[in-house]
Parts: C-alpha cells; structure tokens; sequence
C-alpha cells in the first residue's frame, strides 16, 4: 500500500515538473517574439521617418517595459496595477491615451500591435497555470465562495477580461506608480 502511495506521489510530481517545463518554455518564445516584435516597432519608426513626439516615445516605452520585463504580464501584478490605478483614478486616463496614440499611427504599426498583443495575452494566460498563482486563486475562489457565491465569480471573469483587454494601459499605469 505504501509503494503505491509513494508511486502515485512521484507521478504526480513528475507530471506537475514536466508540465511547469513546458508552461515555461511556451512562456520564453512569446517572450522572445514579444522583444523582436518590438524591434520591429521601432525600426517602423525609423523605416517611416516618424518624427518621435513624446506620446510616441510613451509608447515605444511601454512596449519595452512589457518585453524586457514580463513579469510586468503575470496576473497577479496586472490585477494589482490595476487596483492602484483604478484607487488612484488615473487608469482611464492612461487608457484613452494609449488609445488615441495607438489609433494615430498606420495601418502596418497596427499589425505589430496585434501581433504582439497575442503574444503578451499568452504570456498572461500561462501566467495563470504559475503554481503560486493557482494556489492564489483557489484560495480566492473559496474565499468568494463563502461570502457572495455567484456575483463573486462573475466579478472575477469581469476583472480578468478587463485586465486581458487593457494590458498596455494597466502596465503603463502600473509602471509610472512609485513605491510598487
């Protein structure tokens, strides 16, 4: 009895490695599309003989932010820029901001920005299967469970598309905060 205790808690580990390693794997080459995507958006700049106004140097930043430090992307710190921008009420206004720059520039910059926006929502999306972060949730969603039940997990689904969809904005937001 106790080998089959022991055997089935090392398969389990052994599945719970094998599947950190991979999760961490996909997480590198998202990121490593995420910094030549980025490349590229800057040699659009110089390609195009954009003249760099500020808002498009804010921009340009936000994106480098974002792919050279992607743990800017792991839920937990998006979910809590979140929380400091919305208490700090500033969160709407980075967000119409990073709109309106976005929507001044071309059709081909527009591409870059989408196609580094699926891989920014991959590295978020498998930032949800981190172990800390799985613990975290399930330690929420009890939590939630016991005090509002239903409201609860539609108020979670609403924050976690809120936070999928407005990644750039939050991570701006977040970055301009001091003492985080």
């Amino acid at each position: 009895m106790m080998n089959i205790v022991l055997l089935i808690s090392s398969l389990i580990i052994l599945i719970v490695f094998i599947v950190g390693q991979i999760i961490k794997y996909k997480r590198f080459t998202h990121i490593n599309a995420m910094k030549s995507i980025y490349d590229e958006m800057e040699m659009h700049f110089v390609t195009n003989k954009i003249i760099l106004k500020k808002d498009y140097i804010e921009l340009l930043k936000v994106f480098k932010n974002l792919s050279v430090n992607p743990d800017f992307l792991d839920i937990q710190m998006l979910a809590l820029s979140k929380i400091a921008a919305d208490k700090s009420g500033k969160l709407k206004d980075d967000r119409d901001w990073f709109d309106k720059t976005l929507n001044s520039l071309d059709n081909k910059f527009h591409e870059l920005f989408l196609r580094f926006d699926y891989n920014s929502n991959k590295v978020i999306d498998l930032s949800f299967w981190k172990p800390d972060f799985v613990f975290f949730a399930i330690r929420m969603l009890i939590m939630y469970f016991f005090l509002s039940r239903a409201k609860s997990l539609a108020k979670l689904k609403f924050e976690y598309n809120f936070i999928k969809n407005n990644e750039g904005a939050i991570s701006y937001s977040g970055m301009k905060m001091a003492n985080c």
